[in-house]
């Protein structure tokens, strides 16, 4: 049976904590001020056993409305809700804020408990049903059974635990694949075990032993020890409230609002797209810039509410914005939020997480606004090429784009072949990807840049590789500038030969006077053989005003070898000087400069020249006074 966490939510004094310890036995208010008060002030925290020997985590909230906050901090990881009104009172303000508070957090599933039954008179209990009809009208809660109960007299108690398990059958499969995820409500040390927090496990699998993240600081740490409903285990699911003893990490390095989760599997950021939804029985207007409390997980955050498609969203209205934090929080894709106003502290609402990290937006873009429907939509396809969209330039991997997304990297992987094959990204061969509209710019301005290279040197094959890659790719990684090369040669954008870069459709285009000119020179290094002269010496002799950008194609053509900035062989002449070489070292082993010039019937100054050329080509590698083949 899946792991499912209950939460109570409803006014102060209405009941909750004593119908907790009617079902399970357990007192959840620990703290003296709460028994000395008698309402809950922190989170209280129980667990139902069933017959069949199914545990279920319970977590009690407070009703009072000066602990909210402490509320919202329990009811994040909650599966089913109790929504408890006593049966002496009916519908009160606080049970009307944590009810909205139970919609905007997406919680579907729960009970109505009627408690105190015991103190009215039927036609009272009849009156107070009907309100509570018309509180949940049109709600996930509008078609689950009412209870009636009394702790006093035990009635209904045995009968609100039989449905409380129906629906713990019927609960969702959680995700076990992703990265483990425990907001902190609780911290405190245990002599001789160290720093403990406890909080509901919302996503993955823990074990003990397992390395560990703290977010947002990015304390690294590990899982020491695990209890689930108080006792120790190798392993938890997510659905389970757990206790963590954590290696080397001292309490003030903790606070409430903090996350444990596997290493590198969450995000800090600053701000965070959304959308936001206002609640509709207030009198509250959220105008652009409004500050607010952001509550989120255990996480109580000041924030600036940026509207990005309205000015202002009144009472029911509902818009897309970005908040920007006075503090870094850890989202993921599709976590819900609450916010309330600065003051006085009310809810006025909340919504989903669209982008955990997204770019600074202007105001009224409609292409952004087009995105953040589209990311609302759920699809994944459309939620990660969005997310590619807004992060192409970083060219991330199918890991990070899991993070970015909240999936695993086998549902990337699966979108990412089924995009490319839709023409919308673009895949290199290094794993990484992005936007083919921005891959479509990178490769217009290697188009424009060559095509301009072209035109003034239109002798030449190509520009050299390292001055290509300066003027298209700048202040990109070295590690993403070669895939993307490659992947230009794919898409047959350009062609690379000899480290030289062309755009794929270029030729050297020669003419007459070209080739006469072209054919003099080769003819000259041909007849010189080895003992060549300088370059200069020979451009001297050539009147041509052309004669430079020849020779510097030729040279890229390869049919001249230029192994100085002075000296140039044919390249005939060049290959027969290899050729000697590598016969010589084939038979003796190595060579020496004294050897290699004999051989190739020149004086030293031509030798050393050629050898030099060989070494840093790596086709000779020197050792002492003697080479070697590489």
């Amino acid at each position: 049976m899946n792991n499912v966490i209950i939460g109570t939510a409803g006014h102060v004094d209405h009941g909750k904590t004593s119908l907790i310890k009617a079902l399970t036995g357990i007192d959840t208010d620990r703290l003296k001020e709460e028994k000395k008060r008698g309402i809950t002030i922190e989170l209280g925290f129980a667990h139902l056993d069933f017959d069949d020997g199914t545990k279920v985590g319970i977590v009690d909230v407070p009703g009072h409305e000066k602990f909210v906050k402490n509320m919202l901090a329990g009811a994040g990881g909650i599966d089913i809700a109790l929504l408890i009104i006593a049966a002496n009172e009916g519908v009160m303000p606080q049970t009307v804020e944590h009810f909205e508070i139970l919609k905007l957090l997406d919680i579907k599933k729960g009970i109505v408990v009627v408690t105190k039954t015991d103190m009215v008179e039927a036609d009272w209990l009849n009156m107070i049903k009907e309100d509570i009809k018309n509180l949940v009208k049109g709600s996930g809660l509008e078609n689950v059974p009412v209870m009636e109960t009394s702790v006093y007299t035990n009635t209904g108690i045995d009968e609100l635990k039989a449905a409380l398990y129906e629906l713990v059958k019927q609960a969702e499969e959680k995700d076990l694949n992703k990265g483990f995820r425990v907001p902190v409500d609780r911290i405190f040390s245990i002599d001789g075990f160290g720093t403990v927090i406890t909080g509901t496990l919302i996503e993955g699998s823990i074990n003990k032993g397992d390395s560990a993240e703290i977010y947002p600081t990015g304390v690294k740490t590990k899982v020491r020890n695990i209890q689930v409903h108080d006792l120790d285990v190798d392993t938890a699911y997510a659905g389970q409230r757990v206790a963590i003893n954590l290696a080397g990490v001292k309490k003030d390095m903790l606070e409430r609002g903090h996350v444990i989760s596997a290493p590198e599997s969450m995000l800090t950021s600053h701000m965070i797209d959304v959308y936001l939804q206002v609640l509709p029985d207030g009198d509250r207007v959220v105008k652009n810039n409004s500050r607010v409390h952001l509550y989120h997980g255990s996480r109580d955050v000041l924030c600036k509410v940026v509207l990005l498609d309205k000015d202002e969203l009144k009472p029911g209205e509902k818009g897309f914005a970005q908040l920007r934090l006075e503090e870094e929080v850890s989202f993921k894709y599709g976590d819900r939020y609450i916010v309330r106003f600065y003051s006085p502290l009310e809810t006025i609402g909340g919504g989903m997480v669209l982008n955990p990290m997204p770019n600074k937006h202007p105001r009224f873009k409609e292409n952004i606004i087009s995105d953040l429907e589209n990311l609302e939509k759920s699809d994944i396809e459309e939620r990660i090429l969005v997310l590619i969209k807004e992060n192409s330039k970083k060219f991330p991997d199918a890991g990070q784009m899991a993070v970015l997304a909240n999936l695993s990297v086998e549902a990337v992987l699966d979108s990412l072949k089924k995009l490319e094959n839709k023409k919308q990204v673009v895949i290199l061969n290094n794993g990484r990807f992005a936007d083919i509209n921005y891959y479509n710019a990178i490769a217009h301005k290697s188009e424009t840049e060559l095509s301009t290279y072209h035109k003034s040197n239109a002798y030449k094959k190509g520009m050299n590789i390292e001055e290509y890659k300066s003027r298209v790719f700048k202040g990109m990684p070295d590690g993403i500038m070669q895939p993307l090369i490659d992947k230009l040669i794919e898409y047959k954008k350009i062609k690379l030969d000899s480290l030289l870069v062309s755009s794929y459709e270029f030729k050297i285009k020669t003419d007459d006077s070209y080739d006469k000119l072209a054919n003099e020179i080769e003819l000259v290094y041909k007849n010189a053989g080895v003992i060549v002269p300088g370059k200069d010496e020979v451009l001297s002799k050539i009147k041509d005003k052309n004669k430079n950008k020849v020779i510097e194609s030729m040279i890229n053509e390869n049919r001249l070898i230029m192994v100085d900035k002075q000296l140039l062989f044919h390249r005939d002449v060049f290959d027969d000087c290899i050729n000697k070489m590598k016969a010589f070292i084939a038979e003796n082993g190595e060579i020496t400069l004294g050897q290699f010039r004999d051989i190739i019937g020149a004086s030293r100054k031509y030798a050393i020249a050629i050898l030099e050329y060989c070494d840093s080509k790596k086709i000779t590698k020197k050792i002492g006074d003697i080479r070697k083949l590489v």
